[in-house]
């Protein structure tokens, strides 16, 4: 038996396409660390910084408590992951995407991909 069969056993498989500034993320988030030295700033106050690249209101910039570098909210590493941009793809009730997908995903849109993982 194939192994991409069982997608069409479940009862709904969907593809959402979301060609708008989005925050991507799953639920939550445990850590965020700088760029440059990892120092953890889950402590401050990153959320306004998010409303604030996310509607365009200007400076969205975090600095570093501990080794004192400025870099852009979406610059620090978001753990679980988080991706920030203007498209998305939102699978529900998928298997695994295969490797081969993703890179021509990448080859069509000449950025590397990033992977979100969420599940209700």
């Amino acid at each position: 038996m194939d192994s991409d069969n069982h997608i069409e056993d479940l009862i709904t498989n969907g593809l959402e396409v979301i060609t708008k500034k989005q925050v991507f993320h799953s639920d939550g988030v445990d850590s965020i660390n700088c760029p440059n030295c990892n120092n953890n700033m889950i402590d401050s106050d990153w959320g306004d910084l998010l409303e604030k690249w996310y509607k365009d209101l200007g400076n969205d910039n975090l600095k570093c408590s501990s080794c004192k570098c400025e870099f852009p909210i979406t610059s620090y590493n978001f753990n679980p992951f988080w991706g920030f941009g203007y498209l998305g793809f939102n699978f529900w009730n998928w298997g695994d995407l295969k490797v081969d997908f993703i890179k021509e995903i990448e080859s069509l849109l000449n950025v590397k991909v990033k992977l979100i993982y969420g599940r209700i």
